[in-house]
């Protein structure tokens, strides 16, 4: 968390989605989907305009609708989730 907020900040949520992502993938669990609530949502697409486009041809892990190759759906629970 960040200093003096009680909000995650970008990065953490983006580093529990990739280690969920291993986590299943070891665990031979299936998984096709990254589930957040809105405002994490938001919060992801923010981070991702301050880091500006990838290059053309380079694979960019943060998209607009999906992150590591998975689609992203909005529901109401608290950070975000790996699911199947």
């Amino acid at each position: 968390m960040a200093a003096g907020s009680s909000e995650p900040r970008a990065e953490e949520l983006i580093l529990s989605i990739y280690s969920q992502i291993k986590a299943r993938s070891e665990a031979g669990e299936p998984f096709g989907h990254v589930v957040m609530s809105v405002s994490t949502y938001r919060l992801i697409q923010a981070y991702r305009a301050r880091l500006g486009e990838m290059p053309e041809g380079q694979e960019d892990y943060l998209g607009r609708y999906e992150l590591f190759g998975l689609p992203v759906l909005i529901d109401t629970i608290e950070g975000c989730r790996v699911v199947e």
